[in-house]
């Protein structure tokens, strides 16, 4: 999904909650958990120039990460949603609560939004499991492909 459509979420979910609650950490949290999940596409970005120029541009461009060998897009997984959404309930932890909920939101919205019709690059159902694409060795190839026009592999 690109940036600004997570950039439009954060600040609409941040809005509902300073409506609902007027607590600023909160809002702040959910938002920053809606929108700042992508750095972990900047750290891969940064890895996948080696040193070479890195632009702007080009980072912004989509489905820019297909073209590289590898997507290992750190903070993307269930796993760490249900890990750190456990962690905040059991330790009462608000602020870590409200960024984990942004953070999910940003997940669905990939899920949804990366595989819309007309989307060339697929990617694998369990593509959000950070454990899958683990278990694949990151490899581009192994956890998406793309399709021609038909919807056939190409």
């Amino acid at each position: 999904m690109r940036p600004e459509m997570h950039m439009l979420s954060a600040v609409g979910l941040g809005a509902v909650v300073w409506h609902q609650t007027g607590v600023v950490s909160w809002t702040l949290a959910i938002a920053s958990g809606a929108f700042l999940l992508d750095l972990d596409h900047m750290v891969d970005y940064l890895v996948h120039k080696k040193g070479r120029q890195i632009s702007i541009q080009e980072f912004l461009m989509p489905g820019q990460p297909s073209t590289w060998q590898r997507m290992v897009f750190f903070m993307h997984g269930y796993e760490w949603i249900v890990g750190l959404g456990w962690l905040a309930w059991n330790y009462h932890l608000p602020i870590l609560s409200w960024m984990v909920c942004g953070a999910g939101i940003h997940l669905l919205m990939d899920e949804v939004g990366n595989r819309l019709p007309g989307n060339r690059h697929r990617i694998s159902p369990f593509f959000y499991f950070f454990c899958f694409r683990l278990n694949k060795g990151f490899q581009t190839k192994k956890i998406s492909c793309w399709v021609n026009e038909e919807g056939q592999k190409v």
